[in-house]
């Protein structure tokens, strides 16, 4: 029961935060928990994730439950990849003129033929020179660069709504 509050309570400080409901606010945020996405201890963390996304993409928090009712998370999550890659990804192709969840879906489907493409799909990859696994070591390598400099992407989302931001990020 403490837990359960203290997750409302984060939620409620989110919804005043994101000027969302409280009810969009408390989904988005326990469904975010219950999808086992790494890249965060706690709900607050959590919480701060969720409005970073929606304020850096063109989103409202009632289009990222949208996002997150396609299932990017728990497959985002299959493959190790985080709550703050995820988050970026979705702000990205919202500030590119994608829907939300169009949005979401499409990185789903990415992500499952890239862990097991069709032949067409890995000819397509091999001509880039990429693979699954060379994905996956990319994504590993820079969250382990963020951990090593103390950085998060949430600090860098910071940093590029403040006046000067790219330069402020770059610093960082």
């Amino acid at each position: 029961t403490a837990k359960q509050l203290d997750i409302l309570k984060v939620a409620a400080m989110g919804a005043a935060i994101g000027q969302a409901s409280l009810d969009d606010t408390t989904y988005a945020l326990t469904s975010a928990m219950a999808s086992g996405i790494g890249g965060v201890k706690n709900a607050a963390e959590m919480m701060a994730v969720l409005n970073a996304t929606v304020g850096a993409g063109d989103m409202k928090l009632k289009d990222l439950n949208g996002a997150l009712s396609t299932g990017i998370l728990s497959t985002a999550a299959t493959f190790g990849i985080s709550i703050q890659s995820v988050g970026s990804a979705l702000a990205t192709l919202t500030d590119n003129g994608e829907h939300a969840d169009e949005a979401a879906t499409r990185l789903r489907m990415t992500l499952a033929l890239m862990s097991s493409p069709s032949s067409m799909a890995t000819k397509q990859l091999e001509a880039l020179g990429l693979t699954a696994e060379n994905a996956k070591v990319s994504t590993e390598g820079m969250n382990a660069v963020f951990a090593k400099s103390g950085l998060t992407t949430t600090k860098l989302a910071d940093d590029l709504r403040k006046p000067n931001g790219i330069a402020m990020a770059i610093e960082d």
